[in-house]
Order: structure tokens, then C-alpha cells, then sequence
């Protein structure tokens, strides 16, 4: 598995930084994503594009990750009104 600027992922080693866990398809799965890669606007828009090429994503999983990224890493989103 890859991310977007080309490292190997290897999902069998346990992240050592702040995850977020969205609950996944199959109830008792989960996808993580590594906050410390979500540190700009631009990492948190480059995981969204990435992660709703994923057939099981909704907007709850998008919105829980925005949240977790505000939150963690004090990444501000502009909201509609």
C-alpha cells in the first residue's frame, strides 16, 4: 500500500503517533489515519480526496476525521454558513 507522496505503507506495524480510527465498512474494522499527516489544510484535503475514492465512505467518516484534525493538530476549516 501507498500514500500520496509514494512511501510504503506497511499496515501490519502499529502507528507510535495519534490515529484516527473511522469505524470502517465491516463494523469491527477500522481505517486509520495518521494525524501527523494531516498537519496543513492541504495534508486534510489531500486524505479526504484520497479517502473518498473509498466505496464504504460517508460524510460521517469525513466529518469525524475534520474534527479529529481540528482538534489534534489545530487545523482551522472554513465552514459554510
Amino acid at each position: 500500500m501507498r500514500h500520496e507522496a509514494g512511501q510504503a505503507i506497511n499496515p501490519a506495524v502499529p502507528p507510535t503517533r495519534e490515529v484516527a480510527l473511522l469505524s470502517g465498512p465491516y463494523g469491527n474494522y477500522g481505517y486509520k489515519v495518521d494525524l501527523d499527516r494531516c498537519r496543513t489544510a492541504a495534508d486534510l484535503l489531500g486524505w479526504i480526496m484520497h479517502l473518498s475514492e473509498k466505496t464504504w465512505i460517508k460524510p460521517r467518516h469525513i466529518a469525524e476525521l475534520i474534527q479529529r484534525v481540528e482538534q489534534q493538530n489545530g487545523v482551522k476549516v472554513n465552514r459554510a454558513a
